[in-house]
């Protein structure tokens, strides 16, 4: 089985790419940006009409959020236009085409969980671009697979976590808002996931599946277990959304209600925190 990853670089693709080694059934190639811009159509058909396939997973993305209110150009052309191109592309050459998606399409009023058929209403240029990704892969072939995620953070890259620790090293302020709430979702996990879903000799997947850890949280809730399980002395203060004051808007409640992939897939999803915590045990090497 032959698989591309574009996003090498992120923090979903080398989650991926650490388990490439234990899967020596799974012929990996592990594309970054110089690699492949998936912007470039040209370049993406010469790749996949040339690698025989099977799978693709786009893992790339425009994840400044706040910045794609600036930039909605780019946000677009990352976002919407290039999957767009790429799952045409995947259909003509029968290429199973996998694209990671954001509970951001979604603008929930209701503390729920927010099942896969629970009307979008993406608010913002990155939320609008991700939803607009869905629609025209997923009007492109039945057969494709969009997994949307939430918070994803991992040892690698910039993200939450490693910001967390990093200001509370500085001895700043830190100021996290306390009422959005949703589920953090460690990407070594969803890495796992998605290999485990290639694999699967049983399962038809294929449409539109939800993947984050158990439970739920606040970011601030979220910060004060990552200081709490170091043992950093922190001076971590509670601020809403509004007082935050970011450009682009947030989901107030997004936790992903994960039952259909459990339910397909067989597999146990684990708590928020244990996912946390061993992903903390992997940077206090760095840190």
């Amino acid at each position: 089985m032959k698989v591309l990853v574009t996003g090498a670089q992120g923090q979903l693709g080398q989650e991926l790419k650490q388990l490439a080694n234990l899967h020596p059934e799974i012929n990996f190639n592990f594309y970054t940006k110089s690699d492949w811009d998936i912007t470039d159509s040209k370049k993406s058909h010469s790749i996949l009409s040339n690698s025989k396939a099977d799978f693709i997973i786009n893992t790339a993305a425009y994840t400044k959020v706040d910045q794609a209110e600036i930039n909605p150009e780019i946000c677009n052309k990352i976002n919407f236009e290039a999957p767009k191109v790429l799952a045409a592309q995947c259909n003509e050459l029968n290429v199973k085409f996998i694209q990671i998606s954001s509970d951001y399409v979604f603008s929930n009023t209701k503390h729920i969980p927010l099942a896969e058929t629970f009307p979008k209403n993406p608010k913002g240029i990155y939320a609008i671009s991700k939803s607009m990704a869905e629609d025209s892969i997923m009007n492109t072939s039945p057969h494709n697979i969009i997994i949307r995620t939430s918070w994803l953070y991992s040892s690698f890259g910039l993200n939450f976590v490693k910001t967390m620790i990093l200001l509370a090293k500085s001895g700043k302020e830190i100021h996290v808002v306390n009422d959005q709430i949703g589920s953090p979702t460690y990407a070594a996990d969803l890495a796992r996931l998605i290999v485990d879903c290639i694999l699967s000799p049983v399962n038809k997947f294929e449409g539109i599946y939800h993947y984050s850890n158990e439970g739920m949280c606040s970011w601030f809730d979220f910060a004060a277990e990552i200081f709490n399980y170091l043992k950093i002395e922190a001076s971590l203060k509670p601020i809403s959304t509004q007082d935050f004051g970011a450009l682009a808007p947030r989901p107030a409640f997004s936790q992903l209600d994960c039952s259909k992939i459990k339910n397909e897939m067989h597999c146990e999803i684990p708590n928020w925190k244990t996912s946390l915590h061993k992903c903390l045990d992997n940077l206090k090497k760095t840190f």
